[in-house]
């Protein structure tokens, strides 16, 4: 029973490493800059928070971060103001990179 365990513990972690070697560095990069402007208190989110969608019909998902679906410490706001939340949206280039 363990072994099972331990088989289907690793199988999560490698997807989970599969999944974020996916999203494309410029996209991490945001989700960092985002999280570190949130210290000392505790970058969070929250299901929908990152989406995969192709915006632009070129075939290849693109992706959207919405930090309404994000929390800095205990307030669900602080990436919000008058205007709505903020929105960052990354859409392919034919190079392969983002933008």
């Amino acid at each position: 029973m363990r072994v099972l365990r331990l088989a289907i513990l690793i199988a999560l972690v490698a997807s989970e490493a599969q999944a974020q070697q996916r999203i494309p560095s410029v996209v991490r990069a945001a989700i960092e800059e985002n999280r570190k402007a949130c210290e000392p208190d505790k970058f969070a989110t929250d299901t929908g928070f990152l989406t995969r969608r192709d915006v632009n019909a070129d075939g290849i998902d693109d992706f959207i971060l919405d930090y309404g679906k994000a929390a800095c410490g205990d307030s669900t706001s602080y990436f919000c103001g008058s205007a709505g939340c903020v929105t960052q949206v990354f859409v392919s280039l034919p190079q392969g990179e983002y933008n």
